[in-house]
């Protein structure tokens, strides 16, 4: 399973380190997390489909400017 962050600038972001330690402690061998700068929410696209995605987290400036992109949205 690939998982992954999405924001503008993410050398400051522990996640990745964070969860591929978490899906090592559990056993998770299939799993992975990256850190995936872009910088232009409109590259989404050419990530999405460049990868076996499952899943992002966004981060700001983007959490609002993903809406378009989404399959469905609920609050």
């Amino acid at each position: 399973m690939k998982l992954g962050l999405i924001g503008k600038s993410l050398k400051h972001s522990f996640s990745a380190r964070y969860f591929q330690d978490k899906f090592r402690s559990l056993n998770l061998d299939q799993h992975q997390y990256l850190n995936c700068e872009l910088a232009q929410i409109e590259d989404l696209p050419d990530l999405w489909s460049s990868q076996d995605w499952q899943g992002f987290n966004v981060t700001i400036p983007y959490k609002e400017a993903i809406i378009p992109f989404l399959a469905a949205c609920s609050a």
